[in-house]
């Protein structure tokens, strides 16, 4: 299916204003004068009511049509005095049959009472049930009419291009990656009927968080790989993703059926940085330790490490994490040379803690 709003319905039905009221009478005469002793009455002077945000989708053998009921002009509530709906088709063999203006060539295919509407303030919806030809365009126009069979509101065309869609990508995965998480699949080669895909333009990403409910595509444009890097993300948390075909080039997009489900942590792998210029002063019972602050966000705070041996061998001395950049070690024994080593702290889940810092020594006096 494809989309787009070639021309107005105004100047697609009826050529030009001056054409207007002519062009009119021929449509309400050809097309919604069955059952009705000679022509509806046409008013003298009218001003159309546009139908709004109508678009139209080819799925599953079928189409369907969307669109919005007039509404007053404080968008308040519906506009009074339409009775029905009136859906008009033209086929592609009669888009350009010569001598024959567009107006004659419209069929209606369908109506809706609008008294059998439920909720007014939802947008309506009209199947086409009528038979297609595959990769063909069908045009559309909705029609509003009062109590008189008189027409008071019209929308503009609607062009649906038909085709049946793809079938599904296969074997969505994906993996996590230091600040994204990468997803493959495989495309599609056979749409729904099970015959050889011919137009495939890209996919859309769906993604929601695991304890949410509804799923959103996150990507702006069509993805035309069969990859995708996701770093709109936030650390530590569970994502769901699933993924559809697109085979048109303008929203509103003609998807396929959704893929594999596949639901992942987006784990921070990324530790803090190791902190930076460690230095160790001895003093009277005590070795004395400083360094730079880091500069992370989550940080938590730091451990402190002591070794005998240089390089090795290092033991935790703070059971708390330390929240300044400095800390006095009074436990070490006084002459005995000691090796410090400082690492940084942050909230992440995983990967929580940094590389070692510099090793410096001291000596308590």
């Amino acid at each position: 299916m494809e989309y787009k709003k070639k021309y107005s319905s105004l100047a697609f039905l009826f050529y030009s204003a001056g054409t207007f009221f002519v062009l009119l009478l021929l449509v309400l005469c050809s097309v919604t004068g069955c059952g009705r002793k000679g022509p509806p009455q046409v008013p003298k002077e009218v001003e159309l009511i546009k139908i709004t945000n109508i678009s139209g989708e080819a799925r599953e053998g079928e189409v369907e049509l969307y669109w919005e009921i007039p509404k007053k002009k404080d968008k308040s509530a519906p506009l009074p005095g339409i009775k029905e709906f009136k859906i008009y088709r033209l086929p592609p063999n009669k888009e350009k049959v010569e001598g024959v203006s567009i107006a004659e060539a419209f069929n209606v295919i369908g109506s809706i009472e609008v008294k059998e509407i439920q909720d007014l303030s939802r947008e309506i919806e009209y199947t086409d049930h009528n038979g297609f030809t595959r990769e063909k365009w069908y045009h559309y126009v909705v029609a509003g009419f009062d109590r008189e069979e008189q027409l008071i509101a019209i929308s503009d065309t609607v062009d649906v291009y038909f085709s049946f869609e793809p079938g599904p990508p296969k074997n969505l995965r994906a993996e996590v990656k230091e600040n994204y998480i990468l997803l493959q699949w495989e495309l599609p080669v056979l749409d729904i009927e099970g015959k050889p895909l011919k137009n495939l333009v890209g996919y859309n990403i769906y993604r929601k968080k695991i304890d949410q409910k509804a799923y959103m595509a996150i990507n702006k444009i069509l993805i035309k790989k069969e990859r995708y890097v996701d770093m709109d993300l936030e650390k530590d948390v569970a994502y769901s993703y699933f993924i559809r075909a697109v085979d048109n080039h303008y929203p509103p997009w003609h998807e396929s059926a959704d893929s594999n489900i596949v639901e992942i942590e987006n784990k921070n792998l990324v530790p803090p940085q190791a902190p930076r210029s460690l230095e160790a002063v001895g003093g009277m019972g005590k070795v004395s330790l400083s360094w730079e602050r880091n500069v992370e966000p989550d940080l938590l705070g730091y451990r402190v490490y002591r070794s005998k041996t240089s390089g090795k061998d290092y033991e935790l001395l703070n059971k708390e994490l330390i929240r300044e950049e400095y800390f006095d070690d009074t436990s070490a024994a006084k002459g005995l040379k000691y090796y410090y080593v400082v690492t940084a702290i942050s909230s992440a889940k995983y990967a929580n803690e940094s590389s070692f810092s510099n090793e410096e020594s001291g000596i308590a006096q």
